[in-house]
């Protein structure tokens, strides 16, 4: 790596690479450049819970943030659920297993861990199994609960601000036609068009 900061280490790293973007072959094109679940980290949709936990893993990836599909950070909408949670690894403090769940790992921690912790803390479940502890020779570094690892977020609530400095104050659903009808419309409402 011709650095050694977390930036450099995310964009480094075995793939191939593309001297332009991937685009459709026209904006009105039926088909998409790739399925979400099938990207690694970014944004994915699973239809419950048990599929959010087995996005898979392995070794770290070489930019020191993934692990198979899973990514630091990464948010994934949960159908059944009705929620959005994120990779957002916590250590178990004092004790490993069986101390409470601290606070989320920050970058100065997860920069100072070894590979090993940090797949851990990415997939919990990564050291139940004997590919683990083949790889890394480790099986304590986990906490081994796969909700620990995954935070629930909250995306929406109409109570407060969601754009700007607080001035929204109001959500509206309605159709197309609908809006179409309101001649003035206010600058304090998120109008929110429903097919």
């Amino acid at each position: 790596m011709a650095n050694n900061t977390p930036i450099d280490q995310i964009y480094e790293g075995l793939g191939m690479g593309f001297s332009d973007s991937i685009k459709t072959l026209s904006k009105n094109s039926f088909y998409g450049t790739h399925y979400s679940h099938l990207g690694i980290g970014g944004f994915m949709e699973v239809p419950t819970l048990g599929e959010m936990y087995d996005i898979p893993w392995t070794s770290l990836n070489t930019n020191g943030f993934s692990t198979g599909r899973r990514k630091f950070g990464m948010v994934v909408y949960v159908i059944a659920e009705d929620k959005y949670y994120k990779l957002l690894p916590h250590e178990r403090k004092p004790d490993i297993k069986t101390g409470t769940i601290g606070n989320p790992v920050t970058l100065s921690e997860w920069s100072s861990f070894s590979d090993a912790k940090r797949v851990c803390l990415l997939a919990p479940r990564a050291s139940q199994g004997d590919v683990f502890e083949d790889d890394y020779g480790l099986t304590s570094e986990s906490s081994m609960v796969e909700s620990d690892a995954w935070t629930e977020i909250e995306v929406l609530d109409t109570n407060k601000s969601i754009i700007g400095n607080g001035t929204i104050k109001n959500i509206i659903s309605l159709t197309q036609a609908e809006y179409d009808a309101i001649s003035v419309k206010s600058l304090t409402t998120l109008y929110i068009i429903d097919p």
